[in-house]
């Protein structure tokens, strides 16, 4: 008896498994290929007459097995819809193999528009490349739907922020960072003011200390710019790891800050108007010359061997 249950058992378990398996390997040939979109919204509020505006979406598939064409249609009364434009245009094709494909969207407030709200969506049809659109044959792809909200206004609206990465340097070098500032206002942003402390590697000693008031690029309305700001500084760092903490100022506020160790590499290590792999490729020639001269060498002591191995032979044979 305990043998039979066993049995059954085991059977119920592998039946189980087996179905399982079969579900697994059949459902995804049986489900058609997702597609979708993210973000699905996207909210232009704030906008004054005259501005630019523009985000990016994805276009999202799990199945890219061949190319898809794409069709956009905007449901909006028909003067706004002259403000939006698409970088790949309202007809495009994205490429087998690409399963996250960029679309930025731009919107252009005509400078005469007063206050005004609009509401409305952008829909992507999709296709394999070969089909025609227009065809009865067309899937709307669920989730192709993105929707907008445009708000023009005067009101100024201001909203900022930024990133700060401390840039390795060479030896003499001024300290260097890279700022990526996201202006998400209606109005271009500068900085006013940064600041730069220099500290050993543990942070125990101060070193130098630098500050900008000026020259700080302006960053329009509803726009991301990425920039290096150099700190210049009386002193002569030589290669080694130390400590850098930058703070970037707007209105007398911190709008970034950050705080990490950099190095500082030995000339020619980074390209600063000339290649820094020559050292590398000088190194590499001379290789190929000096095993240029020793294959060389090697073949004139065969050469030399085998002949005296042939007089040697003539040799004995006249005796």
């Amino acid at each position: 008896m305990e043998a039979e249950r066993v049995g059954r058992l085991f059977g119920f378990v592998s039946a189980t498994v087996a179905v399982g398996m079969l579900a697994f390997f059949i459902a995804p040939s049986s489900a058609g290929a997702a597609f979708g979109v993210s973000p699905p919204f996207i909210h232009a509020s704030h906008l004054s007459p005259g501005a630019k505006y523009s985000k990016t979406i994805y276009l999202v598939q799990d199945q890219p097995s061949e190319d898809l064409k794409v069709t956009a249609e905007l449901s909006f009364p028909d003067e706004v819809k002259k403000w939006i434009s698409l970088d790949t245009g309202f007809s495009f094709v994205i490429p087998k193999g690409v399963r996250q494909f960029p679309v930025t969207i731009s919107i252009a407030v005509p400078k005469e528009e007063k206050l005004a709200a609009y509401n409305g969506t952008l829909r992507f049809k999709t296709a394999p490349a070969g089909q025609n659109l227009e065809g009865g044959q067309v899937a709307i792809a669920l989730g192709a739907l993105v929707n907008i909200d445009i708000v023009v206004g005067n009101e100024v609206y201001h909203k900022y922020r930024a990133n700060i990465d401390l840039l390795d340097i060479e030896e003499g070098w001024s300290p260097k960072v890279r700022v990526r500032f996201f202006n998400e206002g209606n109005v271009a942003e500068s900085f006013d003011r940064a600041t730069y402390r220099l500290y050993d590697e543990f942070r125990a000693i101060s070193i130098a200390f630098a500050q900008k008031t000026s020259g700080f690029p302006l960053v329009p309305a509803f726009t991301t710019k990425e920039f290096v700001i150099e700190f210049p500084i009386n002193l002569h760092l030589g290669v080694g790891n130390y400590w850098g903490e930058v703070q970037l100022f707007k209105n007398d506020k911190v709008v970034a800050s950050n705080a990490t160790v950099f190095r500082v590499l030995p000339e020619g290590t980074l390209q600063k108007g000339k290649s820094a792999a020559a050292p590398g490729v000088r190194l590499f020639s001379i290789l190929l010359a000096v095993l240029a001269v020793m294959a060389a060498l090697l073949v004139g002591l065969l050469r030399r061997r085998i002949t005296r191995g042939k007089r040697k032979k003539n040799v004995s044979h006249s005796q």
